[in-house]
């Protein structure tokens, strides 16, 4: 071996050398190190104690804080901000401001050396109550010609209770199943109803109840239907009205129902004693076995009134 070669082997050797050196010193004589975890998510407990008290959270300082602990090196890749705990208890909250300690707690084996606040505020007013039809659907979008269809569901519809502003950001109230769940074959489930604002962000602080529902769900064939509107518009001397509505509705239901299905019909809506611009909730007429799929739940008329 040459001079040079020799050079260059003594050179990688030493290097090795020094990395388990490294390694050596750093895991038995400095094992632990500071982890910093940003945007851990606040629990908020007992919001629904504040619903029977006809209270709501419509504001809070901090709905997630940065927190940082002193761990074991070694475990360092099995940490995230899913294994730190952070407990806010609003059940004694009264109307107004209020401020809210943190309890705060770490995996086995950490230290907690640094949150970003140790308390909250929080705004609790009067709440209002809506109710709002469940829509099961994936988490994913997996293609657009089939989605869960549920059958025997506990409850169809639940009620929401927030803030104002809260409940009038809701645009559907979904229960997420994963597309590897869900089969030919019927299964049961039971799910946590979730509500999401139009741009699939759920929305925090409201209450829903009942807080889970259990329904049997199947792979369900979704198709693109003609909609048949049965709109009652009487002639009024004093308003004129006229409205928009789309012309399809898009359905889902097991194949074999789905198929022979041509069009959808709705039930009668009368607009005569509208007297301002609003929207109106469509009600359906479906035959038995048929939902109304995820893309068109929460579809409405528009009616727009011209005094005359």
């Amino acid at each position: 071996m040459g001079n040079s070669n020799r050079k260059t082997l003594n050179i990688v050797l030493a290097l090795i050398v020094s990395f388990v050196s490294w390694i050596y010193v750093v895991y038995n004589f400095d094992p632990t190190c500071e982890m910093k975890y940003k945007e851990v998510p606040i629990k908020f407990v007992g919001e629904d104690v504040l619903a029977d008290r006809g209270l709501c959270i419509a504001k809070s300082s901090y709905d997630a804080i940065d927190v940082s602990l002193e761990q074991r090196r070694t475990d360092t890749k099995n940490i995230s901000t899913e294994n730190i705990s952070i407990v806010a208890d609003v059940s004694n909250a009264i109307e107004g401001e209020n401020g809210i300690s943190l309890e705060i707690t770490g995996p086995e084996k950490t230290e907690v050396i640094g949150v970003e606040t140790a308390s909250i505020s929080i705004k609790v007013e009067e709440s209002y109550r809506d109710d709002f039809d469940v829509s099961v659907q994936y988490k994913e979008q997996i293609d657009t010609k089939h989605e869960p269809y549920a059958s025997n569901m506990t409850y169809e519809r639940v009620s929401i209770v927030g803030s104002k502003e809260n409940i009038e950001k809701i645009d559907k109230v979904v229960a997420y199943l994963s597309s590897s769940e869900v089969t030919d074959e019927n299964k049961r489930f039971t799910v946590e109803p979730i509500a999401i604002d139009s741009k699939g962000e759920k929305i925090k602080h409201v209450v829903i109840l009942p807080s889970e529902i259990r329904f049997t769900a199947v792979v369900g064939t979704v198709k693109e239907v003609p909609l048949v509107t049965n709109i009652v518009n009487s002639v009024d001397g004093k308003y004129n009205r006229t409205y928009e509505v789309s012309n399809k509705v898009t359905i889902k239901g097991p194949e074999k129902i789905i198929k022979e299905i041509d069009s959808i019909t709705t039930k009668r809506i009368d607009i005569s004693n509208i007297y301002e611009n609003t929207t109106v909730d469509i009600e359906y007429d479906l035959p038995e076995g048929v939902k109304i799929a995820g893309s068109s739940i929460n579809k409405k008329i528009k009616v727009t009134v011209i005094k005359q």
